[in-house]
């Protein structure tokens, strides 16, 4: 029992440590349009994917950083924009081409614009992105705050580290309730990811990529 009584004391104390970071994440980065007006310059802007909606369209949460993301390239802070996300498996689009299509409607010349279209996790947005924009010179993170701090660490672990990163929002438009749960569902994927990456990276280490299992990505 005492063993039990102490890995659930752990398990707390690692829970709120994830939550206190998701929570310093969401508030405490800096949000995109600080960014507008200074001297800082990205020649790539990496814009994350976060679900969509019917018709299909950017959801609120990729609406909510495709657009940061366009008023990062008005303003010069970065030269293009790339968008990564699938809309999962069969739906025949995807989350990073709806964005995509948002910024070319707002005025981003096509040219400026690359996108990744089959990630279904953020360490694949890292994954699949870095062959696509590997002679990037400088990198700009762009997705909502609670999202950000982990999706650096992603990022990074994904062999495609950034230069710098920024907040669309805290946690764009949800409700108190909504905010609630991505604090908990965020704080549970450091863990999750923490594990599943390590995996990853040893399957890579002994050579064995092409028989990994698909949760050890998604």
């Amino acid at each position: 029992m005492r063993r039990l009584a102490a890995l659930v004391r752990w398990g707390i104390a690692l829970l709120l440590l994830s939550a206190t970071v998701t929570m310093a994440s969401a508030w405490a980065t800096v949000r995109c349009d600080r960014l507008i007006g200074t001297d800082a310059v990205y020649e790539t802007g990496v814009v994350l994917g976060a679900g969509f909606v019917m018709p299909p369209a950017p959801g609120p949460g990729s609406r909510d950083r495709a657009l940061a993301g366009v008023r990062l390239y008005e303003a010069g802070v970065v030269e293009r924009l790339h968008f990564s996300g699938s809309a999962g498996r069969g739906t025949g689009f995807s989350v990073g081409q709806l964005m995509a299509d948002l910024a070319v409607e707002d005025g981003v010349p096509a040219e400026d614009i690359t996108v990744e279209t089959k990630s279904e996790s953020t360490l694949e947005n890292g994954l699949l992105s870095k062959p696509i924009i590997a002679t990037s010179a400088s990198n700009l993170l762009i997705t909502e705050g609670f999202h950000l701090i982990r999706s650096r660490a992603s990022m990074a672990f994904a062999g495609l580290p950034v230069d710098g990163m920024c907040r669309s929002s805290a946690f764009g438009e949800r409700g108190p309730s909504d905010i609630a749960w991505m604090i908990l569902r965020e704080s549970l994927a450091w863990w999750f990811n923490l594990a599943r990456g390590a995996l990853w990276k040893l399957g890579t280490v002994l050579g064995l990529e092409e028989s990994m299992p698909g949760f050890l990505l998604h």
